[in-house]
């Protein structure tokens, strides 16, 4: 019953890094290029991971929002939590 684009609105403006999970069946989704764009556009970190295709398999579409970003394959996402956790205990830290 809540209205998705306003409880969507309010969530992605509290967090501080986006994952997006890029597969063949999530291209064609309004909803992913959206929260991507909600997201880099207020200057936070979003972080693509590609599981079944490539960042060259998004063609056009799309592909000028990712510019710019690292980007990772599924394969390679305990790396990616590694980077998460060195983050976190750098700015604990300091």
């Amino acid at each position: 019953g809540d209205d998705v684009r306003a409880t969507l609105a309010r969530l992605l403006g509290q967090v501080t890094e986006l994952v997006v999970l890029f597969t063949p069946h999530s291209l064609d989704r309004a909803w992913v290029w959206a929260e991507v764009g909600t997201v880099l556009f207020t200057g936070r970190r979003v972080v693509p991971i590609f599981h079944g295709m490539m960042r060259a398999d998004l063609g056009t579409g799309g592909l000028g929002l990712l510019d710019g970003l690292k980007d990772l394959q599924l394969n390679d996402f305990d790396r990616y939590l590694a980077e998460i956790r060195q983050r976190v205990a750098h700015e604990q830290s300091a």
